[in-house]
């Protein structure tokens, strides 16, 4: 009796290894963890490269290696859809604007999180995570 009841058990894949429920929600993947977004990013220049754009917290910059001018610059994404794009002003000679400010919000679409920033374009995120934040330009 015991053996039919686990045979069932496992024809009806009640072993432990029950498969995770889809969801169109692409934010819910491993890879994407939304909590992480809402900080100062700056960009790695020597990790992108073919088009995908690694960017590091600002406050891990110095650990990574980023050079100055793009340690001051970068972009901070904040909660209620505002995104500042920051310039790099240390030279003292450029008397333009800190940097601009713009809107974002996440799509999901074929099953891929996208980033798009209105006026700036949209993008498909790679990786989001504590340490950094990976995406694409979609054409």
């Amino acid at each position: 009796m015991n053996t039919i009841f686990f045979s069932l058990l496992i024809a009806l894949n009640f072993s432990g290894n029950i498969a995770q429920p889809t969801t169109k929600d692409c934010l819910c993947r491993e890879k994407v963890q939304k909590k992480y977004l809402y900080q100062h990013w700056v960009v790695s220049p020597k990790e992108s490269k073919n088009g995908v754009t690694v960017y590091r917290p600002y406050g891990m910059a110095d650990a990574n290696n980023i050079p100055m001018h793009s340690k001051y610059s970068g972009m901070e994404i904040k909660k209620g859809g505002e995104l500042f794009q920051r310039r790099w002003r240390q030279c003292g000679n450029d008397t333009g604007p800190a940097g601009y400010s713009y809107k974002w919000q996440w799509k999901t679409q074929n099953n891929e999180t996208l980033l798009v920033i209105k006026k700036r374009g949209t993008y498909k995120v790679l990786e989001l995570s504590a340490a950094k934040l990976v995406v694409q330009a979609v054409k």
